[in-house]
């Protein structure tokens, strides 16, 4: 048996990556939910869709930073499931993990979801902590990156505990003819709900939690050089996602003169329902490991414009999208921005490419037999 383990208010990367491929693996497997109590009903919802796909489930409830009675809760249900394996996923579900499973036989891993991409000092800290002390103490550590994988090295990690292993997801398949269809059917509906939205713009969208690390700031600055240029009149932006920054990008927005242009969806459950709605999908992040989004938009048909970070131009490249340097000027990307949104068969050629690239080597199956080569190694 193997326990996958995580520690999340919202169903994010890894629970969208693990949970729906659940069924697809040889041995059994448990998923147990760390649930902080400060999130209240919320915290639920993880859970709740796992059991919605149908996967044997647990909870630990936890009451504080390091809760030692949900630890003994840990340990004990884990000695009653007995399991193999334990996988745990990034920061605080390893750490509860590592702590639970101290002096007992089961074997514990971790996936490490990215180094980079961490919103505040705090979070920060806490990485480093759990890369330097807390990965050390199991049997593998996986990065979802080259980059990660490079960067543990140099801290030190040994690189014989180290692997790498792309992210892998299964999604509905959009045919080009499918895929012109729903696009039609979802213009249509934002062209119901959103301000001055034109359904034959050019439709960029962006699927990222706003903080720091997504620079979303970066984008509008972009957008911003894209009018005064005037290469790009016929396009707008569709910002998918919640968090603290929401409220200074709405102003950054307003100040830029783009608030015809840019419209704030927020949080969306189910964001992949709306890939074939965009003719590209953006990712400006300084940091980052192989985004979900990423994948969902292979599926789709989206092509990609992002900068290089993690594994997304390993995902990309060669005719995928197109990558740009994460420190190049507003200006110059803007004008790389403009070459692709000026050549609508160029962007169903570059996505056309992606989705198969996805299919070939960034599916649920690929990854799930990726992940039981390190099952069957410890």
């Amino acid at each position: 048996m193997v326990v996958q383990i995580f520690n999340s208010g919202v169903v994010s990367g890894p629970e969208t990556l693990v949970l729906p491929a659940a069924h697809l693996f040889r041995e059994s497997h448990v998923c147990v939910f760390l649930v902080e109590k400060r999130w209240g009903d919320k915290g639920l919802v993880p859970l709740q869709y796992a059991r919605s796909l149908g996967l044997s489930v647990e909870a630990v409830e936890v009451s504080s930073r390091l809760d030692f009675t949900a630890l003994r809760r840990l340990r004990a249900l884990l000695r009653r499931l007995a399991p193999r394996v334990v996988h745990a996923h990034d920061v605080k579900a390893t750490t509860y993990a590592w702590l639970a499973s101290r002096g007992e036989s089961w074997n514990c891993i971790s996936t490490h979801h990215g180094v980079g991409g961490r919103p505040d000092r705090k979070t920060k800290a806490y990485e480093y902590f759990y890369s330097q002390f807390i990965l050390p103490r199991m049997r593998r550590a996986i990065t979802v990156s080259h980059d990660d994988e490079s960067t543990l090295r140099r801290r030190g990690l040994d690189p014989a505990k180290i692997v790498f292993v792309p992210n892998g997801i299964t999604r509905p398949l959009w045919s080009a003819a499918s895929r012109v269809a729903e696009k039609a059917r979802l213009r249509t509906e934002w062209a119901k709900s959103l301000p001055n939205f034109d359904p034959q713009a050019v439709v960029i969208g962006i699927v990222a939690r706003l903080s720091e690390e997504k620079r979303h700031s970066y984008l509008l600055r972009v957008l911003s050089d894209l009018e005064r240029t005037r290469r790009g009149n016929h396009w707008c932006l569709i910002a998918v996602g919640s968090g603290a920054l929401e409220a200074r990008l709405k102003r950054e927005t307003a100040e830029l003169g783009l608030e015809k242009k840019v419209h704030w969806l927020g949080y969306c459950a189910n964001a992949s329902s709306l890939m074939p709605g965009f003719d590209l999908l953006a990712f400006t992040s300084s940091a980052e490991g192989l985004p979900i989004a990423a994948l969902e938009a292979g599926w789709a048909g989206t092509p990609i414009f992002s900068s290089n970070v993690g594994a997304l131009p390993e995902l990309i490249e060669p005719d995928g999208g197109i990558v740009f340097p994460r420190e190049q000027d507003s200006s110059h990307t803007a004008i790389a921005l403009a070459g692709l949104i000026g050549n609508p068969p160029l962007l169903t050629q570059m996505g056309q490419r992606l989705q198969q690239r996805v299919i070939t080597d960034f599916s649920a199956e690929a990854w799930v037999g990726r992940m039981e080569a390190i099952y069957r190694s410890v």
